[in-house]
């Protein structure tokens, strides 16, 4: 979804609840949780606002794609408590991937 857009919805009137509305222009928030949706649907409006008011919407390319990760996570089974990752003390080398 474009920027101007996201905008054009910030400064529209919503509901108390504009979760189910983020399902078109953002497919992918249905590997949110209904609580997570809300808390993208709030920040997105917010920082698109931020964004509106300094003519910059750098910030708001960055909170989607954050958001885009943490569902791309979860389809890819992802643990949503972490559970499953192994945290390490000490920073490992690895070859670089080909």
């Amino acid at each position: 979804m474009a920027p101007a857009a996201i905008v054009a919805l910030a400064v529209t009137d919503w509901p108390a609840s504009i979760a189910g509305q983020l399902a078109g222009p953002f497919p992918w928030a249905a590997f949110l949780s209904e609580p997570e949706r809300d808390a993208f649907a709030a920040e997105l409006i917010e920082v698109a606002r931020a964004c509106a008011s300094i003519s910059d919407f750098t910030r708001l390319e960055i909170t989607v794609r954050a958001w885009r990760s943490t569902a791309q996570a979860y389809a890819a089974c992802v643990a949503r408590d972490g559970a499953d990752l192994e945290w390490l003390d000490e920073p490992v080398d690895v070859e670089r991937p080909r």
